[in-house]
């Protein structure tokens, strides 16, 4: 559990994690849903750049918060926004610039309740 002064920053963290998780979905319906003659490249590109915005948050704002204090609300949230993105946008590679992430995801991801959850294909 963690300590109740913490806790808006913790929400703020998932609530980024969550706007993220937003843009990763528009982005999925503008590619998969959508019928070719209607997509819109300056949209879907916006949206990607809400995420990449968010990755470079999670990277330097709120690494700290991040790793601080357990597996709580916010990282589960952006170890599942990180999940999602390997999982639906495999080429997209956000690693590369968030070596910190990057390291801290690979750890979380041994956790059985992260294993036990991952979607399979």
């Amino acid at each position: 559990m963690y300590h109740a002064d913490r806790r808006f920053e913790i929400l703020t963290l998932e609530a980024l994690c969550d706007a993220m998780l937003d843009a990763c979905l528009l982005c999925r319906y503008e590619t998969v849903m959508r019928p070719k003659e209607l997509y819109w490249e300056d949209w879907f590109n916006g949206q990607i750049a809400k995420v990449d915005s968010g990755l470079d948050d999670l990277e330097n704002k709120w690494f700290e918060s991040l790793t601080n204090g357990g597996f709580h609300a916010g990282a589960i949230a952006a170890a599942c926004t990180l999940g999602y993105l390997d999982f639906r946008f495999p080429d997209k590679d956000w690693r590369t610039n968030h070596p910190k992430l990057t390291q801290w995801f690979a750890e979380v991801s041994k956790r059985t309740s992260m294993k036990e959850t991952f979607p399979k294909g």
